[in-house]
Order: structure tokens, then sequence, then C-alpha cells
């Protein structure tokens, strides 16, 4: 008697599915709390009416008027006038300056920003294509001037390259790269609205074409268990492959692609089975011992990624090129786990079209409720 695998895989999957959705939620900041004093973070943004280029970018401190700068860091080779040439203030290990695209950052030393001889003003060397240009000058390292609630402790600039000379004001409109992670559930909720809806009308609409009976509620069921699985992956950790997007984000991103890849594959074998004994006990050992382990080694790999990580690396996708990839995972991953796991009630090109559908119209919403 064939058991009724589509059932119990639901079940088993849903619970698997749950359990990745505890994991994103682990509070990371506990297992940065006892780590060593954090550096501090300086970002900018440069703005400018066409494309910026940069070559080069010196950040020099400074005292009063700033009539006697001293280069603190700088990236990039910097070889025009009025270019400083003397060496950097910092060492690597004391202060970096990481550009990519139209933004850099600045990342101190806890040791080396607390010193006395720190500079309480700032200027910006900047090198484009038509030259050097100099910026005025700023309080660069006045952390006060920034709402913690907004900024977490870090600084934010926004430099107008159009100006004359180069003005460097506070970046009010500033997204620190981990509160990317904010709207998760509510951006996850949005997503399982729509696409739960946008399913029931293609279902109800298209099952008279499928050859096998397909049960509604099942399917649907289905859809927001397969959502639980791809949503994480699409929301933390594609996007961790980002420029400047905290490196222990990717080091987690890793440990959730193998617990998707082993889940999917486990409850993939169940649907096929046909010893309903053997399901059943494989079942319950991998609900008793395998998802228990899961959590453990999670909170493991948390501590061991996240203790006292501050790095973000400034190689990565464009935010452009995340997206596309997302998506394109998104619909394939979908249809692959529709077409599967409703042992082919949807057939493939179906289940294609429907998950096309879903992730458009999600993406579209969340493009005009939040403006992601």
């Amino acid at each position: 008697m064939k058991p009724k695998s589509p059932q119990l895989s639901l079940i088993f999957f849903a619970l698997l599915a749950l359990e990745i959705i505890f994991f994103v939620s682990f509070p990371l900041t506990t297992a940065q709390a006892n780590a060593p004093a954090p550096p501090l973070d300086v970002w900018f943004s440069f703005q400018n009416d066409t494309p910026v280029q940069l070559q080069s970018v010196q950040l020099l401190g400074c005292e009063g008027t700033c009539d006697q700068p001293e280069l603190l860091v700088q990236y990039g080779d910097c070889l025009a006038n009025p270019c400083l040439t003397t060496p950097p203030k910092f060492t690597p290990t004391e202060g970096r300056l990481d550009c990519a695209g139209d933004r850099c950052l600045f990342v101190i030393s806890y040791g080396a920003a607390h010193s006395s001889d720190f500079p309480t003003q700032g200027k910006l060397l900047i090198l484009l294509p038509d030259g050097a240009h100099m910026s005025d000058p700023f309080p660069a390292f006045d952390s006060d001037l920034f709402d913690y609630s907004t900024f977490r402790g870090d600084i934010a600039w926004k430099v107008d390259l159009e100006t004359t000379p180069i003005t460097v004001l506070p970046d009010i409109h500033f997204e620190d790269p981990d509160s990317h992670y904010d709207n998760f559930w509510l951006t996850f909720l949005l997503t399982l609205s729509v696409e739960i809806s946008v399913a029931s009308i293609f279902l109800i609409v298209s099952r008279r074409f499928f050859s096998q009976e397909v049960f509604l509620w099942r399917n649907l069921v289905w859809v927001a268990v397969i959502n639980l699985i791809s949503y994480p992956i699409v929301w933390l950790v594609l996007p961790a492959w980002g420029v400047f997007q905290p490196v222990y984000q990717r080091s987690m991103g890793w440990f959730l692609i193998f617990v998707v890849i082993l889940s999917t594959f486990v409850v993939r074998s169940f649907t096929r089975t046909e010893n309903r004994r053997r399901w059943i006990t494989t079942s319950i050992i991998l609900g008793l011992i395998g998802i228990p382990l899961l959590t453990i080694l999670w909170a493991l790999w948390v501590f061991a990624s996240a203790y006292g990580s501050t790095h973000y690396p400034v190689q990565g996708m464009s935010p452009g090129m995340v997206v596309f990839v997302s998506e394109i995972f998104a619909v394939i991953f979908e249809t692959f786990l529709l077409s599967t796991f409703t042992r082919k009630a949807i057939p493939l090109k179906y289940a294609l079209f429907l998950s096309f559908l879903m992730n458009i119209t999600s993406f579209l919403a969340g493009q005009w409720i939040f403006g992601l």
C-alpha cells in the first residue's frame, strides 16, 4: 500500500522550514556583545549627475582651518596635483579606506580612533577623470552628530561632487548594511500574502488543464512552505554577496544553503518511498535528533562567524545584480519544489509560469509599498 507521503512530507518539510526561520531570527548581536570594542565606521556616498568614477580618494585629517592637513589613508594611486605624497598616518591594521562604485568606507580601529592625536576635522581629496578635487573641511569623525537609532554608531557623509569646492554633509538617507534585514518579517508576510493570492487565482483558473486532480488547499500550503525555504535565501543569503555587506552574513549563508539542500533532498526522498514504516522511523529520527542537532550547529556557527566580526568586503555583486540573481533563483528553485513535491500534479511548465507570476507580482508589490 502506498504511504500517504505527500501529507507527511508536507508536515516534515514545514517543520524544517520553520527551523530555518528560527535560524535567521537568531540574535547576532549576542555574539558581538562581549567581543572586543568595534572599530569606527565612516561611510561616504558620492553624489553626481553622471556616474561616479573614483580613481583615488585621500582622507585628510586636520585641526581648525585645515591649513596643514595630513594624509590619514587613501584608496587608489593619487599622483596628480595637489595629492599628498607623504606616507599615510595609519597602517593597514589601524585604518583602511575601501571604495566601490559611488561609496567608500573608512574603518578605523577603536584604539586609533580614541588616541589623543586623532584629528577632529577632515577633508577629502578626490581624483576623478577630470582631475583632483578638494572638499571643504568637515567634522569627519564626530559621531555625536549622528543619531544612534538610525546610524547605529556609524558615521555617514554625503559628498556632493557638483559643488565647488566639494561639500560634505551628513547623509540623512544612509542605511546601515545590517538594517536591510530589519524588515524581514514585514516583507515576508507581504510576499506570502501576495504569492498565495496569486497561486489561488492561478490554480482555480488553470487546474482544468492538469492531467491529475489538484487539491487547492494542499498546494497552497506547499506554496507557503516553499516560501519559508526560499525567502530567507533570497532576502538574507544572496544579498550577503553584494558590496559592503557584513562578512559574517556570507558565512552564515553557506550554512543556510547546506540546510536547504539537505532538507530538500530528505523530503524529496520521502515523497518517493513506498515503505511507510521506514518513512515513519526515519521521520522520528530526523525530528528528534536531526533538527536539535542543526540548531546546536547553527548556534556554534553563528558564534564563530559573528563574534567580533566587523569586516565589510568591498568585492561583491552590484545591487541590481543582487536583485536579478535573487529573482532568478527564486523562480527556478520554487519551480523545482512545486513540481517535485506536488508529485507533478502541477506540471513543470505550469509550475514555472506560476513561480514567475508569483515572484514578479511580489517584487512589484514590494517596490510599490516599501520602495525596495
